[in-house]
């Protein structure tokens, strides 16, 4: 059985259904040898457990906004140090805080990044609660983030955006929390 993923006027003939579901293409319409599947991500996330159902915890939503300024403030701390490393980390951190509490808020938590995306865009984005400004400074937060663990890349430039798009992140969850 072949599938494939619409998106505009374009296909993608991806073959088996666990590669379909890897690709990760938003909005996900199926065509299944001639059956119209219509399927979001987020709902592939859901299904996979990669976005869980969570209690809306008060006392742990707050906590991980605690946490987020926390290591905002550890971020410029090492700004104003010139460690851009851990500048980077810690921007980093206190953005998948505060997201995370956003997301508990709404009674889910996400595994990994791609599936927080989907989160973020399907609970905020879409219903307008928060602008998709978000989801570029989060992949390119991420982006950064992977470039120091996976390739000890990292400058000064980087560190300094990453300490902007924190705020801005931090800012926005605050927004829907």
């Amino acid at each position: 059985m072949h599938y494939a993923i619409h998106l505009s006027d374009t296909f993608f003939v991806l073959g088996d259904k666990e590669r379909v579901t890897e690709h990760g293409y938003e909005p996900a319409i199926l065509y299944v040898e001639g059956e119209i599947v219509v399927r979001s991500i987020f709902n592939i996330c859901v299904k996979k457990e990669q976005i869980l159902k969570v209690p809306k915890d008060k006392v742990v939503i707050k906590k991980e906004m605690e946490e987020a300024e926390r290591d905002l403030e550890y971020a410029k701390r090492a700004f104003n140090e010139e460690d851009d490393k851990r500048a980077i980390r810690e921007g980093y951190y206190a953005i998948m805080h505060a997201l995370r509490a956003a997301l508990m808020k709404q009674g889910y938590r996400a595994k990994d990044t791609k599936c927080q995306k989907q989160a973020i865009d399907t609970l905020f984005v879409k219903k307008g609660k928060l602008d998709p400004s978000i989801l570029i400074d989060f992949e390119f937060a991420v982006e950064i983030h992977d470039g120091v663990e996976i390739g000890y890349l990292y400058n000064r430039e980087d560190s300094r955006e990453l300490i902007t798009i924190t705020e801005r992140i931090l800012d926005a969850a605050k927004l829907v929390i």
